[in-house]
């Protein structure tokens, strides 16, 4: 079990955590505006979609950030930037 808590949360539960809320509230202004791919999962998944895309793109960022420090990276930025890499 140990080490399948690592592989969810490769950094640690609070980094995740912290990731998770800020990709929702992106996702959160792009369903309000009705704009954007999560709109257009909303669109053909409803609320279910919602939650799985948060957790994927949760799971991506944390992946493909495992061990960063962010000593010369901005976590908000680069949030931003993983996202609107989504939108192509």
């Amino acid at each position: 079990m140990k080490n399948n808590l690592k592989n969810k949360f490769p950094n640690d539960i609070t980094s995740y955590l912290e990731t998770f809320y800020e990709i929702s509230i992106v996702i959160y202004k792009q369903i309000e505006k009705e704009n954007g791919f999560a709109w257009k999962r909303y669109i053909n998944q409803g609320t279910g979609g919602i939650y799985e895309l948060v957790e994927e793109l949760t799971d991506e960022f944390e992946l493909k950030h495992k061990n960063e420090k962010w000593i010369n990276k901005d976590f908000f930025e680069e949030i931003d930037l993983f996202l609107s890499s989504k939108e192509q």
